[in-house]
């Protein structure tokens, strides 16, 4: 406990990478906005937290072969389309995928002209009724990566090399702009979900007011 302001932001940012409660929850959305004042860790988890998830673990297996299934289904439903949508394409010599985010590519230029892949993700946030997110900003534009403010650093002879805006990340920064992602307990949701996904996607081309009018509000961006 502190009653000191500043360090409480410091705190709360250095346990959650670098990231800050809104204050203002709004539904659909995260509470969270993206400060970077200090380099944060991932200290989030907690006792009755990890209590849980180690129950948890007896669904894992079972849960992981529905999201395949959902995503395989989305995908699917996407065949023959891949100027609309694309998916991270499987390594054959994998039996078994599994899923953080589901990752899929939009045709922006086409089907959304003039269109920002964020003003996009709150729509289907605003379609779908779940928080549906950016790709991550590439490391040297992306406000949580600060390793120049880490403590770590200061004995470092080359820290310039760790300066993250010193570097061209174009592949990264291509892949940000044209990236949407869905969280796995999306994915839960078996074939249902898999139609509604591609309906409320359909549902923007045929209505992109609804892209352009979205309000912009702060968030965090994919987890």
């Amino acid at each position: 406990m502190t009653l000191d302001p500043v360090l409480a932001e410091k705190l709360e940012q250095l346990r959650a990478d670098g990231r800050l409660f809104s204050g203002a929850p709004e539904e659909r959305r995260l509470e969270l906005v993206e400060r970077g004042a200090v380099q944060g860790q991932n200290f989030c988890l907690t006792e009755f937290q990890s209590a849980i998830l180690l129950d948890r673990l007896q669904h894992l297996d079972r849960q992981n072969a529905q999201r395949e299934e959902c995503a395989e289904t989305l995908q699917a439903l996407f065949e023959g389309e891949e100027d609309f949508v694309t998916f991270l394409r499987r390594d054959p010599r994998n039996t078994r995928c599994t899923y953080y985010n589901l990752v899929m590519k939009v045709g922006l230029e086409k089907y959304f002209p003039g269109c920002t892949i964020d003003a996009l993700a709150l729509a289907m946030t605003e379609e779908l009724n779940v928080q549906v997110s950016p790709l991550y900003q590439p490391m040297n534009k992306f406000t949580l990566y600060n390793p120049l403010s880490s403590p770590r650093i200061k004995n470092f002879s080359n820290k310039g090399d760790f300066e993250p805006t010193r570097y061209q990340l174009p592949q990264a920064e291509s892949a940000r702009r044209h990236h949407i992602t869905l969280p796995n307990w999306v994915l839960l949701g078996g074939a249902g979900a898999a139609q509604k996904i591609a309906q409320a996607l359909r549902a923007l081309v045929a209505q992109p007011h609804k892209v352009f009018s979205v309000r912009q509000a702060p968030t965090s961006d994919a987890f």
